[in-house]
């Protein structure tokens, strides 16, 4: 459990080393010197993104080796000394806070509550035992290992479709799984992730006026309950559907920060432009990282490229910025997101030959590219298509198991809705749904009974567009609870933290019931609270393989393809290169006896 606290704090600081040095870089582009005033959250998500989208560059030309890790270590410790000249008096300077006797006790329970929380989640993943989470077993720990032996393979999903499903998650982890922490990152990162955001949501509640505003403290607390679920549920894995529902959290924290900026108003000479930088570029970097962990962050993605075009736009023809000054804000705010996108859809280029894998659009004409469509009807064919794949997990996800999966593609909402009612629609997320449905109905109520700034009301339906198409594209794509648990939460806590941030309703008032919301939440949801004793004070587990067999492909190529295959089920685990659960016939290599060379399928 040592190791396990030790390595989050050190991948933490490193993570924050290496936004501020991303920060301090673009601070320096004409008019963006507020850039750098950031907290150390903001600054460890800017960093994730930074890391990811240079890791993914790097990835396209070298193996995320011990000299990629070597390299991020060296600039994140040059990022961390720009810290150094930081000391607490200036941050109490700058946040103008003299705390009380009330607060520093609110202070210190929040603390001991944090630490606490710190200490559950080590215990549960300070083990040896690998908790044979499917989807790690299944592709995750081979992806890590391609990325650490080779640069991106072309087309690696000819191979297994699964081995091309690009994700910043899992390229953050390769990085990381060398040196210390090779073949461990399934015992590290996930905790990491989930444990910072749980800090986060405490630092934010507990923050002064000046440090986060009425609603982000109120949605941090609305919302804490789901964290506090993950936080005492964390175990070894590389999955990553909750990490892109933290980021998700956390873009609605930060658009909850930034959409009541007073865009609308006329910046006048040298005056700095009316606009939160930070909170701009923040913005911009989530709804990017949404969409590099999972698909499921498209919603995400599409809304912060609204959001920054419509600010764009009031920077240039509202406030009247120079066009040179308006350029250097937004490449500030977009450097990075778009060579995060950049990385993303080359690694899937190179994969896959297909530029939105796992969805079938985008098919670019090169000789490794995936089928588009099954060959035959079986299992291994449709799996090792790009349409096949895509429209068998779609259907799994309405209907898991389903003989036919073409009933629940097309057989309508009467084919699978009852089932899905029965098996899905249960729980503390229903609940959840419906009171963020009145919380919403009672703040639309408000706003056009009352006389609401019009910039206020644009804001409040961005977010309501923001959460309510989140649902709706869930529902619609894949239906599984698992895919979607998150966007409940956000939904009822972006609508409760409107509600309650109204105007006429005292902060006293609208704190206590969202405290109580948030205490019932947490005793129904009956979390295992009390620590057990760790199975390893000292230890970290290790990443193995499945149980695999050799099998040579009969494709006439010489020298022959051999491949790993799993003796029992369709998990390969950690098993040696290359390893696949389909060894179909029509596989080749595109060089024979060169794995780096790629994969391809005959025509």
């Amino acid at each position: 459990m040592i190791t396990i606290l030790a390595t989050w704090l050190a991948l933490f600081l490193g993570l924050v080393g290496i936004g501020s040095g991303a920060f301090a870089l673009l601070a320096r582009l004409p008019g963006c010197g507020t850039a750098g005033r950031s907290d150390p959250f903001r600054r460890f998500w800017f960093g994730c993104g930074t890391t990811i989208a240079a890791a993914q560059l790097w990835s396209l030309l070298a193996p995320l080796d011990a000299a990629a890790l070597t390299a991020w270590l060296l600039a994140a410790g040059g990022g961390l000394l720009l810290l150094l000249p930081r000391p607490w008096p200036a941050v109490r300077r700058e946040w103008r806070w003299r705390p009380g006797t009330r607060r520093l006790a609110g202070w210190a329970l929040l603390a001991a509550a944090g630490l606490y929380l710190l200490y559950l989640g080590a215990t549960w993943v300070a083990t040896p035992r690998w908790s044979r989470v499917y989807d790690t077993d299944l592709y995750h720990f081979n992806i890590l290992r391609w990325m650490n032996t080779y640069a991106a393979v072309p087309g690696l999903g000819n191979l297994h479709s699964r081995l091309a499903h690009t994700s910043g998650f899992l390229v953050l982890a390769a990085l990381f799984d060398n040196l210390w922490w090779d073949r461990a990152t399934a015992w590290l990162l996930y905790g990491l992730i989930v444990s910072v955001a749980s800090m986060q949501w405490l630092w934010t509640i507990m923050s002064p006026p000046e440090g986060a505003g009425r609603r982000p403290r109120l949605f941090c607390l609305l919302t804490f309950p789901y964290l506090a679920r993950l936080q005492t549920s964390i175990h070894p894995t590389l999955y990553h559907d909750e990490i892109a529902f933290v980021v998700q959290l956390v873009l609605l924290l930060e658009a909850l920060r930034f959409l009541p900026g007073r865009l609308g108003e006329r910046a006048s000479g040298a005056e700095r432009p009316v606009v939160d930088l930070p909170g701009f570029m923040m913005l911009t970097l989530l709804g990017t990282l949404c969409f590099s962990i999972k698909p499921s962050g498209a919603v995400a993605l599409l809304f912060t490229a609204c959001v920054a075009a419509g600010v764009v736009a009031a920077l240039r023809w509202r406030q009247r910025l120079p066009l040179r000054r308006v350029a250097s804000l937004a490449a500030a705010a977009g450097l990075v997101p778009l060579l995060l996108l950049a990385g993303h859809a080359a690694r899937n280029v190179v994969q896959t030959g297909w530029l939105a894998f796992p969805a079938p659009l985008g098919r670019v004409a090169v000789d490794w590219a995936m089928p588009g469509e099954p060959a035959d009807d079986t299992h291994a064919e449709r799996m090792q298509s790009v349409r096949g794949q895509y429209e068998v997990i779609k259907a799994w996800a309405r209907m898991p198991g389903a003989a036919d999966y073409r009933k629940a593609l097309h057989g309508g909402l009467a084919v699978w809705l009852p089932g899905w009612r029965a098996r899905s629609w249960k729980g503390i997320e229903r609940h959840v749904f419906y009171l963020g449905l009145l919380f919403w109905l009672l703040h639309l109520l408000g706003m056009g009974r009352g006389r609401a700034d019009a910039a206020a009301v644009r804001g409040d339906f961005a977010l309501l567009l923001l959460v309510g198409a989140n649902l709706l594209f869930w529902f619609h794509s894949a239906p599984d609870m698992r895919f979607g648990r998150a966007f409940f939460w956000i939904w009822m806590g972006a609508g409760g933290s409107l509600l309650f941030s109204r105007p006429r309703l005292p902060a006293g008032l609208a704190g206590l019931a969202a405290g109580l919301l948030a205490a019932g939440a947490l005793l129904s949801m009956s979390l295992p609270l009390a620590p057990r004793r760790p199975a390893s004070w000292r230890g970290v587990g290790r990443a193995g393989p499945r149980r695999t067999a050799a099998v040579t492909i009969p494709n006439g190529q010489v020298p022959p393809l051999t491949v790993q295959v799993p003796l029992k089920g369709d998990r390969c685990g950690d098993s040696p290169l290359p390893a696949t659960p389909y060894p179909l016939p029509t596989l080749l290599m595109r060089e024979p006896g060169r794995l780096q060379s790629g994969f391809r399928r005959a025509r």
